[in-house]
């Protein structure tokens, strides 16, 4: 699953019900996510991520009911998206979460070939721009200056990221947008033996067969009745759908 977008709770009111796209997901984890062995979260889980030190009180109700789903025997990872970047151990801790991934998960089921996990932000590679400030917000000196900004500092920030990125997506076409063909082709080349490709970001929910015997899945982004999901069962992943309420 990716692209969730959790909405913060206000700070003046903590016990207000859940935003509705928040209801959905934390109904799909008392749902569909029991019964997984592993539940992958590839990036976008939330809206907005200023730093552990400060969003975390703010997603206490959604932060909980993963964990739980964890304690019920569920294998928890967490990759990291456009939106929450800023995520650290912190958070991975209070979700008991197994891992945290910044990039590609290759995962694997006995003797078949790994399946590939990914946000997707990476293979837009058209869209020049973003790729320029992805480069210098991916590094760790820049996450660590982040991090050590004052909330307000990083409020103002969030905001103007989210402003600036509104502004230039109007202006952009969906072919910019959406993944490359030569970023896919470099990606097989990389893992020629992974068939399947599954990754969220560009929020076009799909199922996509190439000629050299390939095949993409993609997740769209989470509203509030519901949203696709992949299930992988004995290796063979299948697009799924989630509808809340159930």
């Amino acid at each position: 699953m990716a692209d969730i977008h959790l909405i913060p709770a206000t700070e003046s009111d903590q016990l207000a019900p859940p935003h509705p796209i928040n209801q959905a997901f934390l109904a799909f984890l008392t749902g569909p996510a029991k019964a997984a062995d592993q539940l992958i979260i590839m990036g976008d889980l939330f809206e907005v991520w200023l730093g552990d030190d400060i969003s975390m009180a703010f997603y206490q109700r959604e932060i909980d009911a993963i964990a739980q789903l964890s304690r019920q025997g569920t294998d928890i990872y967490i990759g990291l998206g456009n939106r929450d970047f800023l995520i650290g151990n912190d958070l991975l801790k209070a979700c008991q979460a197994k891992g945290l991934f910044d990039d590609i998960i290759a995962l694997e089921h006995k003797q078949q070939p790994a399946i590939l996990l990914m946000h997707g932000d990476s293979l837009c590679t058209n869209d020049k721009a973003y790729q320029r400030m992805r480069f210098w917000l991916q590094q760790t000196w820049i996450k660590g200056l982040l991090r050590r900004l004052p909330k307000i500092w990083r409020l103002k920030l969030a905001q103007q990221l989210r402003e600036k990125s509104t502004t230039a997506n109007q202006h952009k076409t969906w072919d910019i947008m959406d993944v490359s063909d030569e970023a896919l082709k470099q990606l097989w080349q990389k893992f020629p033996d992974s068939p399947y490709l599954i990754h969220g970001h560009t929020h076009r929910p799909g199922h996509h067969y190439y000629a050299t015997k390939k095949q993409r899945w993609v997740l769209g982004d989470w509203q509030a009745d519901g949203a696709s999901y992949v299930t992988i069962d004995h290796g063979q992943p299948s697009l799924s759908r989630f509808n809340y309420p159930i």
